[in-house]
């Protein structure tokens, strides 16, 4: 790719301690037939040897764009810097454990260029799952592929379908992406960027199997500390208030630009249909959540007393 072609696809990888599933990632990056891309991997002080893997890419195909935080900034850091970093019109994050099929991204692209209309903010693939040695494992959930004209009917239609977090791999219009708030500082805000971007417009897939999520016991899903993942910062006993920033993220996500104001009120009220559908598994949450920072003061005021 000539210096003075910008790139239409912006790849971006974050990665730390990527071990034996980087080098199948990133060849699976590198040979998609569609090659007007830039392929940005942001490395959050690995000490495994990633780096070194990393920057014998770069090193090889102008391409690629290698940068490495000086001390692990966390999950969140290191998946919006990549945003930041991108220059195409398309945005795709990718995992260091995932794999892609050589077109993934051409049909992608192929799907948002000729969607002229610009209904589609976001295109994905059906996917599967394989464990570590690349062997398939049983598994049917797939990403909705909506258009719906109003962003509660969106909405409705993210909310009906199970286990979206893997969309968030889909190849995103970046200027959509810049639209949202990104990656917060709690476990699982991608769903909230995911629904964000169903705000905004509709998702399209394409029904072939181009996407293959390795399933293995290093995922975040199993991390004990998932802050610590996050944000790279240990709680030292502070409560986590996930859910109430949950909360605190719908009257953020309300009053975004994208909205009017007629679709501020229908939204709200979804919310709520939604939230009384759910309110058997967030009411006990959000209230350990304030039981958690009541025991925490508590004590802290008890050490606080012993000092004086």
């Amino acid at each position: 790719m000539g210096a003075h072609r910008a790139p239409s696809v912006s790849i971006g990888l974050p990665v730390y301690n990527a071990g034996a599933f980087l080098r199948p990632a990133l060849d699976s990056v590198m040979a998609q037939t569609y090659e007007n891309f830039e392929f940005i991997i942001s490395d959050n002080a690995s000490t495994d040897g990633t780096s070194e893997v990393c920057q014998e890419l770069a090193a090889s195909d102008p391409r690629v764009r290698y940068y490495r935080n000086p001390t692990n900034r966390g999950a969140v850091f290191n998946h919006n810097r990549l945003v930041s970093l991108a220059r195409g019109t398309y945005f795709k994050w990718c995992g260091h454990d995932d794999l892609i099929e050589p077109t993934f991204v051409e049909r992608c692209v192929e799907v948002l260029d000729a969607d002229v209309d610009r209904r589609f903010v976001l295109c994905f693939t059906l996917r599967d799952t394989i464990d570590e040695a690349g062997e398939p494992l049983p598994d049917a959930v797939q990403a909705p592929a909506f258009d719906d004209p109003l962003p509660h009917q969106r909405l409705r239609k993210f909310w009906a379908a199970p286990r979206m977090h893997q969309t968030i791999y889909g190849v995103i219009r970046l200027d959509a992406l810049h639209r949202t708030g990104l990656i917060a500082d709690y476990y699982g805000s991608d769903r909230q960027t995911l629904i964000e971007l169903a705000l905004i417009g509709g998702f399209a897939r394409i029904d072939e199997v181009l996407f293959h999520h390795r399933e293995h016991p290093g995922r975040s899903q199993y991390t004990e500390d998932k802050r610590v993942w996050m944000t790279a910062v240990r709680r030292n006993g502070k409560p986590d208030f996930g859910y109430w920033r949950r909360l605190g993220l719908v009257s953020e996500i309300l009053g975004r630009d994208y909205l009017e104001p007629g679709d501020r009120l229908r939204l709200t009220a979804e919310y709520a249909r939604y939230g009384l559908r759910r309110a058997s598994h967030w009411l006990p949450q959000l209230g350990r959540e304030i039981g958690g920072a009541a025991a925490t003061a508590v004590r802290l005021s008890g050490r606080s007393a012993g000092d004086d």
